[in-house]
């Protein structure tokens, strides 16, 4: 795949994730090898950083980030699936499973005003996000291109 393969690969994927950064979703986490899966919260915002031709790299902030590392994180997905339009499964190159889905507001209003607090919070804060989010970016992008 040529470099506008890869960047329209890019694109295509990223499209995936716009839904969940912009309406709001909550991800949790399997290892591979337990049953019980860990509830990573609601995230903020999903991008993607690299891409190759067998894998791609995600970074996502969970809600509350606020410019600090531990809330952001990126994996290396090696497979991926999505049987409808609300959830997003992913598997990343250890063989954890993360689970992805829309936060539908009359079944979890609780998640819901968790995410519409956020967003209110995030909004009168712009310019400080908008740097925060433009540092984390640059430095989870570093590690998509360094990851071996």
């Amino acid at each position: 795949m040529n470099e506008s393969g890869f960047v329209k690969r890019a694109l295509e994927l990223q499209s995936l994730f716009d839904q969940f950064s912009e309406g709001g979703s909550w991800m949790s986490f399997t290892e591979r090898d337990e049953p019980e899966p860990t509830n990573l919260g609601v995230q903020d915002s999903y991008k993607v950083t690299r891409v190759t031709a067998d894998a791609f790299w995600l970074l996502f902030k969970v809600v509350g980030d606020h410019d600090d590392y531990h809330h952001t994180h990126t994996i290396k997905v090696t497979d991926w699936r999505q049987d409808d339009d609300f959830m997003l499964d992913l598997v990343d190159d250890a063989g954890h499973q993360f689970h992805i889905k829309l936060i539908s507001p009359d079944l979890e209003p609780h998640l819901a005003e968790q995410w519409n607090d956020w967003r209110s919070y995030k909004a009168g804060r712009r310019e400080w996000f908008k740097q925060a989010d433009a540092q984390l970016y640059r430095r989870h992008v570093e590690i998509a291109a360094t990851w071996q």
